[in-house]
């Protein structure tokens, strides 16, 4: 018992260590954005040339805090506090060629069915006694749809390379490092309960992301990615699922601009209920495929 307690203690104790790793991370890369556009604007008073649109700032802005917080912060917490190999996160299923087809496949069935639950997510009502909260919570996600908007806004393939790397790589790599990575393994090991695990670290994925109107979709993507690390013992395959979901999204949204691909609260609209039920036939099966195919990683 006294064992199990001081475990759980160390447990928080790693917590408490990777926050604050966070929480330097995100100074430095305050510090490091703020000496960028200084530097900038100096550029601007020696030659005259000094030109940043708003996008092109909010562009660089995520790039910049993102890698802060997703991929520096777990990186230095992975080597001074845990004190291990970036090798521990990839140990697992090996054959590449054939999972990564499974993964992709996986991932887009859970997309098509993940549209049922962003069309409840989308539509949720509140009692009468929170419509206080509603009302906040409905601008606050207008006011993030606006910013998508202009950041998914492109004019050419080099735009819409650009949001690639920042939104889709930068994310699939840094959240998984973070919350598959360390945080899922930091909850197993408290929990010794793998479900619980997964469903922790995927809640708290999608509350970080503070969009209460996209959070049952996002959470339940979480939870895709944290069974895919599960299973195959490999980062690489949520990170791949992550970046699929992400990039996909941004095509879509260059190919089709006047498409909604975004959380909309109004005008939503499902995709046919036989397609629904062929995605959730087909993702069910490649998830007991690939649960069959990695059971040897479990023995």
């Amino acid at each position: 018992m006294l064992a199990s307690t001081n475990k759980k203690n160390n447990i928080w104790h790693y917590l408490v260590a990777l926050i604050g790793v966070i929480c330097i991370s995100v100074l430095a890369g305050q510090l490091a954005l703020n000496s960028l556009f200084t530097i900038s604007k100096s550029a601007y008073y020696l030659l005259g040339k000094y030109k940043v649109n708003y996008r092109s700032f909010l562009l660089i802005s995520q790039a910049i805090m993102a890698s802060a917080i997703f991929i520096v912060a777990p990186l230095l917490y992975w080597f001074s506090i845990e004190k291990k190999s970036i090798r521990c996160f990839f140990v697992g299923e090996q054959h590449y060629s054939q999972f990564i087809m499974l993964t992709i496949g996986l991932t887009i069935a859970a997309m098509m069915v993940n549209t049922v639950f962003t069309y409840w997510n989308v539509h949720i009502k509140f009692p009468a006694y929170l419509k206080a909260f509603e009302a906040w919570a409905q601008k606050k996600e207008w006011e993030l749809k606006k910013l998508t908007d202009l950041l998914t806004t492109f004019k050419s393939i080099y735009d819409l390379l650009i949001a690639i790397v920042i939104i889709a790589i930068i994310p699939a790599i840094g959240e998984e490092l973070l919350f598959r990575g360390i945080l899922q393994n930091l909850f197993f090991r408290s929990t010794r309960n793998i479900h619980i695990a997964i469903l922790t670290s995927a809640f708290v994925f999608s509350a970080i992301h503070l969009q209460l109107y996209g959070f049952l979709p996002r959470f339940l993507l979480g939870v895709l990615f944290g069974y895919l690390y599960w299973w195959a013992k490999n980062l690489i395959f949520p990170i791949i699922a992550h970046f699929f979901n992400n990039s996909f999204a941004l095509t879509i949204s260059f190919l089709y601009p006047k498409s909604a691909t975004v959380y909309e609260l109004e005008g939503y609209q499902l995709p046919p209920t036989f397609i629904i039920i062929l995605f959730t036939i087909i993702g069910t099966f490649l998830g007991i495929y690939i649960q069959k195919k990695t059971r040897y990683l479990h023995k």
